[in-house]
Parts: C-alpha cells; sequence; structure tokens
C-alpha cells in the first residue's frame, strides 16, 4: 500500500441522540475487562463479536480482517457511545504474517454490501487480526484508520486468535497531534432472555485476559485447544444426551427375531417366483404379479404364528396388504381413466374429421353458387344486349329525315288526288243536273 491511494471521501455525521443498551429494557449488558467512564463507551452485540473472532480464526498464517457496522450517538448526558451490531469480513484484500490492506477492490466492494443494509446502520470502525504478534495498533494500521475510519468516534478492534486476546481502540486529534487511546474495558450486549449466556460468555473473556495478564510464556498459551466464544457456544448447546439401550439375555427374543427375518427372506423368495413363473398368456401381467402379491401377504398373515411372530410383523404385513390393495385400486381407477381419455380423443378424432367433410363440401357448394352466379350475370347482360340493339334499331329506321319526307310526300300527292276526284266528280253531278234541267 502506497500513501498516494485515494480511499473517496468519507461523511461525517454528527452523533444522534439515543438510548444507550444498558438503559434498553430489551437488552442485557455485561462488561468485559474495566471500562472507565472517562473512555469510549463500545457496545458490542455478542452474535457480532463471536462472527469476528471465527473470521480471524480461519487462517492463522496471515492478517485478516473487515469492518465494523452500527451507530455512533450521544446519551441523555451528552457522552458519546459507539453501538456495534454487525461486522463484514473483507475481500479482495491483500494480507501477510504481518500487514493487512485494504485495496480499491476492497473498498468498493465493502460500500456495496453496506448499501444494502437500513440507512441508520453505517461503518463506525475496523477489526483484523495479530495472529501472534499481541494488541496494538501499528503506524501501517493508523494510516487504515486515517484513511478509512477517520470520524472522531471511529473504533478499532484487534484480535490475536493464538492467544485469546484481544483490545479495542479510538483515536483523536488534539492541539494538532494525533492520539491513540486503548479502552480499558468494553460492553457486550444481547437480548434480555439470554443474560445467563451472555454473563457466561463475559466471565470466560475476562478469564482469557487474566489468564494472558499472568502467563509468561507465548508457547503455553499458544497450546490452549480453546477459546473463550467458542467455548461459550458449545456449554450453551450442551453435552449431547446419551442414550442407553439394554437387551435383556434371553434366548427366545433372539429365536423370534431370527423367525422374523426368515419369514421376511421367504417373501422376497415368493414374490421373486411368482414374479417368474406368472402366466405369459395373461393380457395383464402385473395385475397377476399383484394378485399373487396379495396371496402372499394374506397366506403369511393367515399362517403366522402368534407365539412365534412379533406382533408388530403382524401388524405390518396387514398394513402392506392394505397398501397393497389401494394400489391396485389406484391403478384400476388410473386405466378407467385412460380408457375414458381414449375414448374422448377418439370421439374427437371423429368430431374433427367429420367438421373437415362439412367443410369440403361446403366449399364445393359456395364454388357451384359462385359458378351460378357467374352465369346468371352473364345471362342478363346478353338480354339487356339484344333488347336494347333491337329498340335502338326501330328508333333509327322511324326518326329517319329521308322517311319522315316520303311520308309527308306520299300523303300529299295521296290528298291532292283523293281532293281533285272529289272535286271533278262533284263538278260532273252539277253539269249533269243543268243538262236534265
Amino acid at each position: 500500500m502506497n500513501d498516494e491511494m485515494s480511499f473517496g471521501e468519507i461523511q461525517v455525521t454528527q452523533p444522534a441522540l439515543a438510548l444507550r443498551p444498558d438503559q434498553d429494557a430489551h437488552f442485557a449488558v455485561v462488561a468485559v475487562g474495566e471500562p472507565s467512564a472517562q473512555q469510549l463507551r463500545i457496545y458490542v452485540d455478542l452474535a457480532t463479536l463471536r462472527a469476528i473472532e471465527q473470521h480471524v480464526s480461519e487462517d492463522t498464517s496471515i492478517e485478516l480482517g473487515g469492518v465494523l457496522l452500527g451507530g455512533q450517538y450521544i446519551d441523555d448526558q451528552g457522552q458519546p457511545f459507539v453501538v456495534v451490531r454487525e461486522a463484514l469480513d473483507g475481500q479482495h484484500y491483500e494480507a501477510t504474517k504481518g500487514s493487512f490492506k485494504f485495496t480499491h477492490n476492497t473498498w468498493q466492494d465493502l460500500l456495496q454490501r453496506v448499501a444494502t443494509y437500513p440507512e441508520t446502520t453505517r461503518m463506525v470502525g475496523w477489526y483484523h487480526s495479530h495472529p501472534g504478534w499481541g494488541i496494538f495498533l501499528s503506524d501501517m494500521d493508523m494510516f487504515i484508520c486515517r484513511g478509512f475510519f477517520n470520524n472522531p468516534l471511529d473504533v478499532a478492534l484487534v484480535v490475536d486468535p493464538c492467544q485469546d486476546h484481544r483490545g479495542w481502540f479510538h483515536w483523536q486529534a488534539a492541539t494538532g497531534q494525533e492520539r491513540r487511546y486503548r479502552n480499558s474495558g468494553f460492553y457486550l450486549f444481547d437480548s434480555r432472555h439470554r443474560l445467563p449466556h451472555l454473563q457466561r460468555a463475559a466471565d470466560l473473556l475476562n478469564a482469557a485476559e487474566s489468564d494472558m495478564s499472568s502467563t509468561h510464556s507465548f508457547s503455553s498459551v499458544r497450546s490452549r485447544t480453546g477459546r473463550a466464544l467458542s467455548s461459550v457456544e458449545s456449554q450453551d448447546h450442551g453435552s449431547p444426551a446419551q442414550v442407553f439401550i439394554s437387551q435383556p439375555d434371553q434366548t427366545w427374543p433372539m429365536i423370534c427375531l431370527m423367525a422374523m427375518l426368515s419369514l421376511q427372506t421367504i417373501l422376497v423368495a415368493l414374490i421373486g417366483w411368482s414374479v417368474w413363473t406368472a402366466p405369459r398368456e395373461s393380457s395383464n401381467p402385473t395385475v397377476n404379479r399383484e394378485s399373487v402379491y396379495r396371496e402372499v401377504l394374506a397366506s403369511l398373515i393367515e399362517s403366522g404364528d402368534p407365539g412365534s411372530t412379533p406382533p408388530l410383523t403382524k401388524q405390518r404385513l396387514e398394513t402392506l396388504l392394505n397398501r397393497q390393495q389401494e394400489v391396485q385400486d389406484l391403478k384400476s381407477q388410473t386405466q378407467l381413466f385412460q380408457v375414458a381419455a381414449e375414448a374422448s380423443q377418439q370421439q374427437v378424432r371423429q368430431t374433427t374429421k367429420q367438421l373437415e367433410a362439412s367443410t369440403v363440401e361446403l366449399q364445393k357448394a359456395h364454388a357451384i353458387n359462385r359458378d351460378l352466379d357467374a352465369r346468371v350475370k352473364a345471362l342478363e347482360i346478353a338480354q339487356k344486349t339484344t333488347n336494347g340493339d333491337s329498340s335502338e334499331t326501330a328508333k333509327a329506321w322511324w326518326s329517319s329525315p329521308w322517311m319522315n319526307t316520303l311520308i309527308g310526300a306520299t300523303g300529299l300527292i295521296l290528298g291532292g288526288a283523293i281532293g281533285g276526284w272529289w272535286i271533278s266528280r262533284r263538278h260532273n253531278d252539277i253539269s249533269l243536273s243543268e243538262k236534265d234541267g
């Protein structure tokens, strides 16, 4: 890690007024170590602390770490305190036996995971392990504190999984010079219904701190196989119950057991024999095999000796027989349903064929109707054409001007001839009458 790496802007928020967990009736709170009223109060959820120590214990050949989530508050007396409710283990990190480094990918992954929590849950610090190195903040650790967690109430947890030791730190800049503080203790909290469990955890943590302060040999401390929180977890589950099954020293129960096994062997043999020797000409060999199976079960039930066969075996045989009958009934119903379904499908196919035939006939009828309509229209057009030509011809003959002139001249000649004849006759008559007179 170099000093020129940019970690983005850290939003500094003012602590809100809230109840401390030891003032909230929903929680039980116990002290670990000797917390001082002059130091920053740190409240840690028991399950979260257990998850942190389990994470850093997974691999003691390198340093492991992550971030702490929770809230930063002030109480009714104006004193600040920090609540750690959750922890996220770091991914894509760079770590060695003596260093833990956040990378850009680590920071991006943590920000994405923190965004899935409510807005009231924010990063309040970080944690990392010192496997076998003790509890302290190195210059590299303080560089991470300044780069990632520079809020006034941010905290850091250092865990030595090899020595089963842990410590909380906070820091502040006073008079232009940075100062770091290690708390002399912290508080564990959990549901008020788990106060005995919480008290046992605190006692074991305090015992681990006492053993560490009184032990001068590192090898003797490291050789301890237990861890404080892992041991309290195992104590919480309790030792597994032991169940002893006594077997009376009697001969008859063994004989009955052997008889039952023999009957089961005979049953299996009979079932196999019935399957292989079933009549081949049967139209439904499955039904025959099931019938033989039921007959074998019934014969075993009837021939069973109550004195030698345990009642439980007889009851099981009867249960098998009843289930076999139920299976046979279900298969019969299934066959009926299959027959009905096939009949329905056949009827549907026949109806479909009839509809297809009707459709073909209807199409033929439509074709005939279209042909007849075409012929009728052709006849109507021909008739109209013939009538139109005759009337026009007659009209042209009568309305010709030469015909009109001829008719007029003929009428004039006939009229003149008739008039002349009549005048001459009248003149003759007058002449004759004069002569006679």
